[in-house]
């Protein structure tokens, strides 16, 4: 016996053509959720991956700091440090550093001289780079902790000690290097819209007292 089979009715059309509408519906606002939440991380991604670069590249450099000292008149931030082994002789090992903000071209960058030497003074390389752009404001701040040892100073090296805690500058006459530099950066977004803040915080070696003498 053969078994009539029986067409859809016009209502279970309809129903079947607005449940796939519905579908369509729900999947194309889905799609397009994802894809605005794509475009808003690649506009994040690029600035947070120039502000990591900033900190690895800062975080090889101040554990090997010594005879650090501020200037609030540049807003920089002059030291010694090993660089390790480089192409140029000179600009190898031991060198001078120099972290400023360019507010001319709005940037945070490292400046690298050879250490001072009587021989071949004619000859001294120089390397800038350029560690992070789009930079409004930045200035440093350095945590001196206290010390339960500490001697009364003498009143006439008074000066050539600093306080206790963060402070704004830190003194080239100074005998010994901060606890912890900290960065505060103020940066600009890609859109222009806002501004983000950012600060960067490095443990320097242990303290030491420095001889008399100057590098």
């Amino acid at each position: 016996m053969k078994i009539k089979k029986r067409a859809l009715s016009l209502i279970e059309t309809l129903i079947c053509l607005t449940l796939v509408a519905v579908l369509l519906s729900t999947l194309s606002v889905w799609y397009a959720s994802i894809n605005s939440q794509k475009i808003i991380f690649d506009k994040l991604k690029g600035p947070l991956m120039e502000e990591r670069y900033a900190f690895q590249r800062l975080q090889w450099i101040f554990p090997s700091a010594k005879y650090l000292f501020s200037s609030t008149h540049d807003q920089s931030l002059s030291f010694v440090f090993d660089r390790g082994t480089f192409e140029i002789p000179k600009l190898s090992g031991k060198v001078l550093g120099k972290l400023y903000f360019d507010s001319a071209n709005h940037c945070l960058s490292l400046c690298i001289w050879p250490l001072p030497q009587k021989e071949n003074l004619e000859y001294n390389p120089t390397q800038t780079f350029i560690l992070l752009d789009s930079v409004l404001e930045c200035y440093f701040e350095f945590y001196n902790p206290p010390d339960p040892f500490q001697q009364p100073v003498d009143p006439q090296k008074v000066g050539r000690y600093p306080t206790v805690g963060w402070q704004k500058e830190w003194l080239s006459d100074y005998c010994f290097i901060p606890a912890l530099v900290k960065i505060c950066i103020k940066r600009q977004e890609a859109d222009g819209k806002e501004n983000r803040s950012l600060e960067y915080i490095f443990d320097l070696p242990v303290t030491i007292i420095y001889p008399e003498e100057k590098v």
